[in-house]
């Protein structure tokens, strides 16, 4: 016999959730879902969306060390401040967008104990139907 799936036990204290879009196209299907699952969340949990995708600089590990790039500095400052991580990302060439896999590298490099290897992190991936027919058709040539 199968265990019972545990049920969803809201946390006791308030969560802070940070709210990643991988995609920076203004009416982003992925930044919506976002926005929607910040309208729907439960009263003691508050999610913030990070906002600075686009200024990041290229990743650099030789650049990872203080005093860090203003835009990196602040994307972990606000990871280091949630409790979890929730991404949705669109998808493309059957990957992750650059800007959002850019995102990723300097997330992963910070070692301290706040940053995302520390972090529960739920996702999403998009992908557009005309997009998904158009990697078919690619790829029946």
């Amino acid at each position: 016999m199968r265990p019972l799936a545990r049920r969803f036990v809201p946390p006791v204290n308030s969560a802070r959730i940070l709210a990643v879009s991988g995609s920076l196209r203004a009416r982003s299907t992925n930044s919506a879902l976002l926005d929607t699952a910040a309208q729907l969340r439960l009263p003691d949990i508050a999610v913030a969306r990070y906002e600075g995708l686009a200024a990041l600089p290229h990743f650099d590990p030789d650049a990872d060390h203080e005093p860090l790039d203003p835009a990196v500095a602040e994307l972990r400052r606000q990871l280091h401040h949630a409790d979890a991580l929730l991404v949705s990302t669109p998808e493309y060439a059957g990957a992750l967008p650059g800007s959002f896999k850019n995102a990723l590298d300097w997330m992963i490099g910070d070692d301290q104990p706040e940053s995302i290897s520390e972090k529960p992190v739920g996702g999403s991936t998009r992908r557009s139907a005309r997009r998904a027919t158009r990697t078919t058709r690619c790829a029946s040539c």
